[in-house]
């Protein structure tokens, strides 16, 4: 990397804001002229030359010159500061809002569009009589219609005003109006992300927690190459030597461990065990059901800690939801993380006394973590008097439903490539496809046995959803674009043109036509609430329609034949 590359990258002040204005206003001047002679070159235009497209065109020119001379004329590009000032003359200085709308884009193309020679030659005689007699051209709108000169204090009629010329006439009447009403008709095409980017996981992962298991109830799905993988150290060796043990007795666990196992201790020392402790996210559901059983058979008062922690971890579904930790901060601690519904009940139960202290430490700062924990924070000392240290965080369990094996512990998944859709005959079924290898994940269902694959979605593809209330998303008789297929089992798709998450109001009448413009009739405009981001569950899907756009924004709906059996 370069030192002014890397000068620039670490700087926390931008003191050369010129120049970075400068840079991007030459790659914007480079962009419009390779897009002006591509026009040039390859569009046809319709019609036949108008005089003030010939006035370039001088008689010794060759056949060339002309022609290259006629399609410059035809492709003008006109600078910023012309279009802004067309843009509020015409009235149309508040349509164009980069918060609410991609159709801004649209709206200045259309301004463009209608630069003409002729009109340029009147933004000049424009300036050049405001030079002459400042103030020419300013006046207000009244409330009965007429116009009143600020210099002059003379009443205008609409029409007075318009022979006198105090104003800059738009292109035709009512142009204002035809150009927003074509806006609404206008659909917003953009590339699909077809590229894995962002992170494969989240950053910091999280530790995994562990089950002891008896030797003899080892099978050889416990000791898979997944956790020998993503185990390491001490921890793996001993795994190792118990697989290598198993597969010696054919996968006999009692045989090979009848007597037990010697396995490295935490000095390095030899030592004969008899249980193994295993992450819980390697146990099959089936063995922690028959752990559940066969711990309720024994004396309840041993195992009243034990019993509640396997409950958490199968579901209704025989899937087991691994169990992490995160570390959290005592400064952004709550009451309602420490109840025991959320904690569980096996860690609840083992560490009453501390999560007691925090709890009264909070309830005496009314639930304030920072004002709580501003001074050093100790937990209670041990059952025998010894002082413990001060604590500045604390490792709480989270369940993790899915999730990817990183550096011996467990990281949620990052952002999916695609998400796969499936039909069962009576609802849609998805299933989101990431980057990581399957072997290193955790936690994903496989779509069942007769599901018929639809296709794939990605994101900024076009597509439509009729909801089961008959719904239409996102509606306007317009697709919108997939955003994302949550784990919860809820979807959410973007309008085309992604206006902004605040509705807006506006209610002020121009004074100046300079800002509003003489077409422009209504005083005061209310921006509806906006409704570009639809989030629903996907089990209310009635049908979904998927489409493919074009660089020009020309749509078609991408047909699937679904079967439906036999009438």
């Amino acid at each position: 990397m370069g030192a002014e590359k890397q000068r620039r990258l670490l700087a926390k002040n931008l003191d050369d804001a010129d120049e970075f204005l400068a840079r991007n206003l030459v790659d914007t001047r480079y962009v419009t002229r390779l897009f002006a002679n591509m026009l040039r070159e390859r569009v046809l235009f319709g019609g036949g030359a108008t005089e003030e497209e010939l006035t370039d065109i001088l008689p010794d020119d060759d056949g060339t010159t002309r022609w290259n001379r006629y399609q410059h004329a035809r492709v003008r590009t006109p600078q910023g500061r012309l279009v802004d000032f067309l843009r509020g003359k015409w009235g149309l200085a508040h349509a164009k809002d980069r918060e609410k709308s991609d159709l801004h884009h649209a709206l200045d193309a259309c301004i463009i569009a209608a630069c003409t020679p002729q009109v340029i030659q009147r933004v000049n005689t424009y300036f050049s009589e405001e030079e002459r007699e400042p103030g020419r051209h300013s006046f207000k709108r009244n409330a009965d219609g007429t116009y009143t000169h600020r210099s002059t204090k003379k009443d205008f009629s609409k029409s007075e005003a318009r022979e006198h010329g105090l104003y800059l006439p738009a292109p035709w009447d009512r142009f204002r109006n035809d150009l927003l009403s074509a806006l609404d008709t206008v659909f917003v095409s953009r590339r699909p992300k077809r590229k894995p980017g962002g992170e494969l996981h989240d950053a910091n992962p999280k530790g995994i927690r562990y089950l002891p298991v008896p030797l003899v109830d080892l099978n050889e799905g416990m000791l898979a190459d997944a956790i020998l993988r993503e185990t390491g150290g001490r921890r793996r060796n001993n795994y190792e030597m118990l697989r290598v043990a198993l597969n010696a007795a054919h996968g006999v666990a009692p045989t090979a461990f009848s007597q037990g196992y010697e396995v490295l201790g935490k000095n390095g020392r030899i030592k004969l065990v008899h249980i193994i402790a295993l992450p819980l996210w390697s146990l099959p559901a089936d063995y922690l059901e028959r752990r559940k059983k066969a711990l309720a058979k024994e004396n309840r008062q041993r195992t009243k800690e034990k019993l509640p922690a396997i409950n958490e971890y199968v579901q209704t579904k025989s899937r087991v939801q691994v169990a992490a930790r995160k570390t959290v901060p005592l400064t952004s601690l709550k009451k309602k993380m420490l109840t025991e519904g959320e904690l569980g009940s096996f860690f609840y139960q083992r560490n009453k006394e501390l999560i007691r202290a925090l709890q009264k430490q909070l309830d005496d700062f009314s639930d304030d973590p920072k004002k709580a924990f501003a001074a050093p924070f100790r937990p209670p000392p041990s059952k025998s008097g010894k002082t413990r240290p001060v604590i500045r965080s604390i490792r709480l369990p989270e369940p993790q439903g899915s999730g990817i094996l990183v550096r011996g512990g467990i990281a949620g998944l990052g952002e999916s490539i695609y998400t796969e859709v499936y039909w069962t005959g009576a609802n849609y079924l998805f299933y989101p496809h990431y980057a990581a290898s399957k072997e290193a994940m955790f936690g994903l269902e496989e779509p069942p046995a007769g599901a018929e694959f639809l296709f794939n979605l990605r994101i900024d593809e076009p597509i439509e959803v009729i909801l089961t209330s008959g719904e239409v998303v996102p509606g306007g008789n317009l697709p919108g674009y997939f955003v994302v297929y949550e784990g919860d089992g809820r979807m959410r798709i973007r309008a085309h043109d992604r206006p902004g998450k605040a509705p807006r109001r506006t209610d002020k009448a121009d004074e100046e036509i300079g800002e509003r413009g003489i077409e422009d009739e209504p005083a005061s405009e209310v921006v509806n609430v906006d409704n570009s981001l639809r989030r629903f569950s996907t089990k209310d899907i009635k049908k979904i329609r998927k489409y493919k756009v074009d660089v020009l924004g020309n749509y078609r709906e991408v047909i699937v034949s679904i079967p439906h059996g036999l009438a």
